[in-house]
């Protein structure tokens, strides 16, 4: 799910909207200082699209943080993917995931932390200022 397989989302009816951000390419202006407030609930709709995966993945975080576990690692090797938007979504992912208060993956897994720190330098300026 995490790669984006087309074959793989289109054999899934799951899909959720993260409405905080969006990737740099669409267009679309960030809402800055956005706290999330709402409770542990997955919203669903019926079209999933690949950003979507990521949102799913963090709902799944907020209702039982341990469950990403085995999955870490693989949205930490789209952090020096060269598609902008794979490396934009898992960069916001891996953030927001690190961030969360019952959270301790950041020191679980902090070879994936470093490399996630390491966006703080990546070429892509939208990316450098999502790490600020």
């Amino acid at each position: 799910i995490f790669s984006g397989d087309p074959k793989t989302l289109e054999s899934t009816s799951l899909s959720a909207e993260d409405s905080t951000e969006s990737p740099p390419s669409s267009g679309k202006k960030k809402k800055k200082g956005g706290k999330d407030t709402s409770s542990p609930t997955l919203n669903f709709t019926k079209d999933v699209g690949a950003g979507d995966v990521y949102s799913i993945a963090y709902e799944l975080h907020r209702i039982t943080p341990m469950i990403l576990t085995t999955v870490i690692g693989t949205v930490a090797s789209d952090l020096t993917n060269t598609d902008v938007d794979k490396r934009w979504q898992a960069t916001k992912l891996l953030g927001r995931l690190f961030a969360a208060r019952t959270s301790d993956i950041a020191m679980r897994f902090r070879p994936c932390f470093r490399d996630w720190l390491r966006r703080s330098y990546d070429p892509e300026g939208a990316i450098r200022e999502m790490m600020i």
